[in-house]
């Protein structure tokens, strides 16, 4: 039941075009030619996929990487002063510790993008914006060359100060470009939803959960407690067949979720490797913020811990649950500590936006009930009853007639847009008055009867 623009309960809805975003998975259906294995082009395109992730991944770190080492080349730079003693000294000592800066950069680089490479990916090849990396050890090079050839010039102190001002001029617009580029790659990752975007601020998972609606309520308060035990009965066993689970769309996936074991998760995946795929990493580790989003701490971690299980595994191709299962398993396999390292920033995560959203939903519970009670205060008269104003259009007077009509502690509830309030009242009536009361309320637009479904026809778990 929703209340008109007088008394309407405010409920978020779940913007389900966001999951048009999934990208290409295993099973995903598409044309290819007819003498191409069909099979194998999906392992390609998969592969692709993954690829173009990895490289976006790899880029924004190299990205950021060259900012904070910018960041570090301007602070040195501002030390430098024309007048100190042993300038040259302290200029080539600049140029050493630039160039081991950029040494340094450049093998972090390469062992961050060569590092566990599908076998099924092109050759590394280097981003065309981050050629353009400014040589500061060639800069601070020719500053000391003109000091050389120029130490008795009269304008050598100017051009001295030019040229470490061209330098900071040039590091500080190189900045703008690396973060425009770094804002372009997040926006083209934020189109396609993965385990690694689908918590940002404006997914709201605890808004998948339907607000309690009278329009149940009416509709069995006076049916017999045998249909109403049968349709609980139903409904327990649609959460028995689901795997309790929102969001998980497969039984096979949903069982392996649950488990604890290494060993069992091992020999699950040995059995059911067409669940290894980013897709069921996706909506396990969506089924891990909707338990914690409920509190259940302990089944949450076991789904991440599950979730990144696939996800490693599907990066590492076709032999990949072999392949990283005999990783985790070598004792002192720095495989183990990183994979173990993931799903622990990924729970705190996950935590940590759970808890931004209980404050937002606090503080949005908190304010609807402090609108209720101003609502309650100004429509209550002299006498003690309430009403609502007729004044305005005829729409509006006729609304107010009709309000005048209910029960008061219908039209309490109506004002506190409680839902609770509101089924309360219409138990104390007999069905027929309820009935008309309802209808008369939603023809003058007091309320809004809406028809739930649970789920749509023809979907269901596999």
């Amino acid at each position: 039941m929703n209340m008109s623009s007088d008394a309407k309960p405010k409920s978020k809805g779940l913007d389900y075009s966001k999951w048009d975003n999934i990208e290409l998975s295993d099973d995903e259906d598409f044309e290819c030619h007819p003498n191409v294995d069909k099979a194998s082009m999906i392992r390609w395109k998969q592969a692709e996929i993954y690829r173009e992730r990895r490289e976006r991944h790899d880029k924004l770190i190299q990205l950021e990487k060259e900012i904070t080492l910018n960041a570090t080349v301007l602070q040195e730079l501002n030390k430098i002063k024309k007048s100190e003693p042993d300038l040259k000294k302290k200029l080539n000592s600049l140029k050493e510790y630039f160039d081991k800066c950029s040494n340094d950069f450049e093998r972090d680089m390469h062992q961050i993008r060569y590092k566990d490479r599908d076998a099924r990916w092109r050759d590394v090849e280097p981003f065309n914006v981050c050629k353009d990396r400014i040589p500061t050890g060639q800069y601070i090079q020719k500053i000391i060359k003109d000091l050389d050839s120029n130490v008795e010039d009269a304008d050598y102190d100017k051009a001295f100060e030019k040229s470490l001002k061209d330098l900071t001029t040039e590091i500080n617009k190189r900045k703008l470009v690396l973060e425009k580029e770094i804002e372009f790659e997040k926006h083209e990752a934020n189109k396609k939803l993965t385990s690694e975007n689908m918590y940002h601020e404006n997914f709201d998972v605890s808004s998948i959960s339907k607000p309690k609606t009278t329009t149940k309520t009416i509709e069995t308060i006076h049916t017999p407690s045998g249909e109403q035990e049968k349709d609980v009965a139903e409904d327990k066993k649609k959460n028995v067949d689901a795997g309790e689970a929102d969001y998980i769309t497969s039984n096979v996936t949903a069982q392996f979720a649950k488990l604890t074991k290494i060993e069992d998760s091992y020999n699950f995946l040995s059995n059911h490797n067409e669940i290894v795929s980013q897709n069921q990493s996706d909506e396990i580790l969506a089924e891990a913020f909707r338990l914690q989003m409920k509190g259940n701490t302990k089944a949450c971690k076991t789904y991440i811990h599950q979730a990144l299980l696939l996800q490693y595994c599907s990066l590492l191709g076709k032999d990949g649950v072999a392949l990283f299962f005999k990783r985790i398993k070598t004792p002192n396999n720095p495989a183990n500590e990183v994979y173990l390292k993931d799903v622990e920033e990924t729970y705190q995560r996950i935590v940590a936006r759970v808890k931004v959203l209980n404050q937002e939903a606090k503080e949005e519970e908190e304010k609807e009930k402090r609108e209720g009670l101003e609502r309650l205060a100004a429509a209550t008269q002299p006498d003690g009853t309430l009403a609502l104003p007729r004044v305005g259009d005829e729409e509006d007077i006729k609304r107010a007639d009709v309000f005048a009509m209910l029960p008061y502690n219908l039209q309490r509830a109506m004002l506190l847009q409680d839902v609770d309030e509101i089924n309360a009242a219409l138990q104390t009536l007999d069905k027929d008055e309820s009935h008309r009361l309802i209808g008369l309320a939603s023809e003058v637009g007091l309320i809004q009867l809406q028809e739930e479904d649970d789920e749509p026809e023809g979907e269901g778990k596999t």
